[in-house]
């Protein structure tokens, strides 16, 4: 409810203060002559300005301040663009291992798939995650560039759901080359991973879910990019021959918060102070500030990605899908059949633009080689290439594909963790 907070701060005078984010409104407590700020949307009261932090050099970057919708024609030839040949597969990324083991296992994992003598593993063992030693091993920092622990949230960009993940079977076969014309088998299994036969135990580190590429740390990740109303556009800063030709290198992306402009009502609402707060991203500075020039090169490879998830959900068959489970199917067939010619595409609200608008300050993330022993391990921006797409249909009304599953807090890795530390203070106490 629209409650006063308790305790203010000395008040500003003598500013001029720039429009308040949508939702927000100011209000007066006559009697005592002073001012605070009501958010609707979250239905939240705050004594500062929430446009204060722009002042103090944070970031502040609205996704509707600086893309818009644009419809385009739905045409060939961009899923073939973000699909990897097996050829370009010559490289190393790190594992989840006590070692963080570093070996080809984008090639290990694309022989094993076209392997008739080697059989899928259950759906149950698509869910991977690390222990403490292995997450403060391999991720020395979240995507804003702060330190990791039980408060940043590691999520899959390829959701690692038992039912969820079925459904980017197809991006799985693109991040390892496999061939377009493949079986579903094989597709599931570069997905999932594979084992020998009459064993059951997959090939250790393989099966694209099962990557370190496949994740990222954040915190408030899974509310800001999974789940039915995603805040977040996470987008490499790379062109689309960068891409597909990725061997396991450090880039950068750019991170933005909010829908994008749309001269129609938006389909939700999003607080863009607040979801960047959330996450972390603090004080800007000149090495993690986006210029217009990344914003561009992001928003072309953005727009090539959402053609390309269009394309591809588009032309699905029916007889394909039969394998996958029962919500797959359904969810595929769905989606599929509301595609139509056109899709909306990201473009910049100012194309003419030099520079970014005044108090637009855009964070660029910073991945790390996978060889090196610092910072966030690069994920593959293929991979983050389609979750920004995924994301951004959310944003825009189109779902392609399955956006992960945002837990119940009460099985978190957190919560389990502070559980156990009150058990153990409980049994000092007797």
């Amino acid at each position: 409810s629209n409650t006063r907070p308790p305790r203010p701060p000395p008040p500003t005078q003598g500013k001029r203060r720039r429009a308040l984010p949508d939702g927000w409104s100011k209000h007066y407590v006559v009697s005592e002559g002073e001012e605070y700020y009501f958010d609707s949307v979250n239905e939240y009261s705050q004594w500062e300005n929430p446009n204060e932090s722009l002042s103090n050099g944070s970031f502040y970057a609205p996704t509707k301040e600086i893309w818009k919708v644009k419809h385009a024609n739905l045409t060939t030839g961009n899923w073939r663009q973000l699909y990897r040949n097996q050829d370009g597969l010559d490289f190393q990324t790190k594992s989840i291992s006590n070692d963080a083991e570093l070996g080809n296992w984008y090639n290990d994992t694309r022989k094993h798939a076209e392997d008739s003598q080697v059989d899928i593993v259950a759906a149950s063992s698509s869910r991977s995650s690390p222990n403490t030693h292995q997450r403060d091993l391999i991720w020395k920092e979240d995507i804003a560039g702060n330190s990791v622990d039980i408060y940043k949230e590691g999520a899959h960009l390829l959701p690692a759901g038992t039912n969820d993940h079925e459904e980017w079977f197809n991006i799985a076969a693109a991040v390892v080359g496999i061939r377009t014309n493949s079986s579903m088998e094989n597709k599931l299994k570069a997905l999932r991973g594979a084992k020998p036969q009459e064993k059951k135990n997959r090939f250790k580190h393989e099966g694209v879910v099962h990557f370190v590429t496949n994740r990222t740390y954040l915190q408030f990740q899974k509310q800001s990019i999974d789940g039915e109303e995603p805040g977040m556009l996470i987008v490499p800063i790379m062109s689309v021959e960068g891409v597909q030709s990725w061997k396991g290198k450090g880039y950068k992306a750019i991170v933005l918060a909010g829908l994008p402009h749309e001269e129609t009502p938006q389909l939700y609402k999003i607080n863009e102070p607040k979801c960047y707060a959330n996450a972390g991203f603090k004080t800007a500075h000149s090495k993690n500030i986006a210029k217009i020039e990344d914003v561009r090169t992001a928003c072309d490879l953005l727009k090539t990605s959402v053609l390309a998830m269009a394309e591809m959900v588009r032309a699905l068959r029916d007889e394909d899908l039969e394998p996958l489970n029962d919500n797959a199917k359904k969810n595929l067939k769905t989606n599929r059949d509301r595609i139509g010619d056109t899709v909306l595409v990201p473009d910049l609200v100012d194309e003419s633009a030099t520079k970014l608008g005044k108090g637009i300050r855009v964070y660029k993330a910073c991945f790390t080689d996978h060889d090196s022993n610092e910072g966030h391990p690069a994920p593959d921006p293929l991979l983050l290439a389609h979750k920004a797409a995924n994301v951004w249909g959310r944003m825009t009304g189109l779902k392609f594909l399955a956006n992960g599953e945002i837990p119940d807090p009460f099985s978190s890795e957190k919560h389990i963790m502070a559980v156990e530390r009150y058990l153990d203070w409980h049994q000092s106490r007797l």
